[in-house]
């Protein structure tokens, strides 16, 4: 699990500037936004640019299962529609004290973990957040609670993890430390709920393929559609489209 960040940087590290990035777009944003943002509210900048597609260091995640698993049945990437699909699960109190925040999650403006945001439009960012292997905090994610700035946050039930110096979330390597050991365990995937919730920091269900299509028709009946999470014409026309091309097959 990495956030789009990353895939800017996989085969050319250096071909993608986040930093040039955000500053270009938080420069430029300003005389086409109707909702001013201080120039100081970093994370609220950054939840900006998530909202309109901007390659960032946040993950979007949801409160709410069937939301979840909506986004998780209805790709977006057409060369992955014949594939399984998988809802991840995150236990965010318990992530966060592994990964030496406490047992809280915070509001993204919370003062303490500003450097998260910080690195996004910071060109050192060696300077920004410790990177000794002694210290974690500042190198995993983190579990946040962002600002309201949109109805497509109220509808989809918003939150996210901020990436740090370290972008992905969950692997199979291992650490002698305990903490890294921790967030850095191999990620449980399974098809049973109750197996894929107990006990762990970061789980998976797995949903066959051949499940997708009759789920998204149970996912309508019960009111979770493109219009009801996107709230916007986008939205409408993607709920009409998959109503109609259904019904006249």
């Amino acid at each position: 699990l990495t956030p789009s960040l990353s895939y800017m940087n996989d085969d050319q590290p250096h071909t993608f500037d986040e930093f040039w990035f955000c500053e270009q777009f938080r420069k430029r944003a300003i005389e086409l936004n109707s909702r001013e943002i201080p120039q100081d509210s970093l994370d609220e900048w950054l939840f900006q640019m998530r909202h309109y597609g901007a390659p960032s260091r946040l993950m979007d995640w949801s409160e709410g299962a069937l939301i979840a698993l909506f986004f998780a049945v209805n790709e977006i990437d057409i060369n992955k529609e014949n594939d399984d699909a998988i809802i991840y699960m995150l236990q965010p109190f318990l992530w966060n004290k592994a990964a030496s925040y406490g047992y809280a999650v915070p509001e993204s403006r919370h003062p303490k973990i500003r450097s998260y945001f910080k690195l996004a439009f910071t060109q050192n960012k060696l300077t920004t957040v410790n990177q000794s292997d002694n210290d974690i905090f500042g190198r995993y994610a983190l579990a946040v609670r962002p600002p309201v700035i949109n109805r497509r946050m109220v509808a989809q039930r918003s939150v996210f993890t901020v990436h740090g110096s370290e972008l992905t979330l969950g692997s199979n390597e291992r650490h002698n430390e305990l903490q890294v050991d921790l967030l850095k365990q191999a990620t449980i995937i399974s098809k049973n709920v109750e197996e894929s919730r107990q006990g762990n920091l970061l789980a998976g269900i797995k949903i066959d393929c051949d499940a997708k299509g009759s789920i998204k028709k149970e996912l309508e009946l019960m009111g979770i559609t493109s219009y009801t999470l996107f709230t916007d014409l986008d939205g409408l026309v993607k709920e009409l489209t998959f109503k109609y091309k259904d019904t006249n097959r």
